[in-house]
C-alpha cells in the first residue's frame, strides 16, 4: 500500500514556483541587453524558484508492505522501519497551524515524523493496513 499528499498543496509549489522563475527568466534577458546589474539576481532568483518548483511539487511517499513501512521524503534519505516496531500513528500540530502524522513505537518514541498533508482517508486506511491506531486529536511535538 501506498500513499502521497494531497495533490492541491503540491500543485501550489509547482504551479507557483514555476510561474515565478518563469517570469524572472523573461525579464532577465531584458536586463542583461540594457546592462542591469540586476539581471545576474534574476538568474540566480530563476534557479531557487525552479529548484523550490521541483521539490515542493514532488510527492513525498508512505509505503507499506508486509515486513516494513518507507517514508520516502521529496528531499533527503527514505526512513525504513519493521511493521513490528510501530504501535500507533498519531497526528501532531506544526508550525503555523499545519499538522503532521508522528509513528511511534510501543514506548512511545518517535520512529520518524511524517510532515505532509495526507488526507485523513488515506491516513484511516493506512492505519487500518498495518493494525495499528491512530489518534486525530492534535498534540504538541515533544
Amino acid at each position: 500500500m501506498a500513499i502521497k499528499p494531497i495533490v492541491g498543496s503540491r500543485l501550489a509549489y509547482g504551479a507557483a514556483g514555476s510561474g515565478v522563475a518563469l517570469c524572472f527568466l523573461l525579464f532577465a534577458p531584458i536586463l542583461l541587453r540594457d546592462g542591469n546589474a540586476f539581471a545576474v539576481f534574476g538568474l540566480i532568483m530563476v534557479g531557487i524558484l525552479g529548484f523550490i518548483a521541483y521539490f515542493g511539487a514532488r510527492a513525498a511517499v508512505l509505503q507499506a508492505n508486509e515486513t516494513s513501512i518507507v517514508y520516502r521524503p521529496t528531499v533527503g534519505r527514505p526512513r525504513v522501519v519493521s511493521r513490528a516496531q510501530l504501535a500507533s500513528i498519531q497526528r501532531t500540530a506544526g508550525l503555523k497551524g499545519t499538522t503532521s502524522f508522528s509513528f511511534r513505537s510501543a514506548d512511545g518514541q518517535e520512529l520518524f515524523h511524517a510532515g505532509e498533508t495526507y488526507s485523513r482517508n488515506d491516513m484511516e486506511a493506512l492505519a487500518s493496513y498495518l493494525g495499528v491506531p491512530i489518534r486525530w486529536e492534535l498534540t504538541t511535538p515533544r
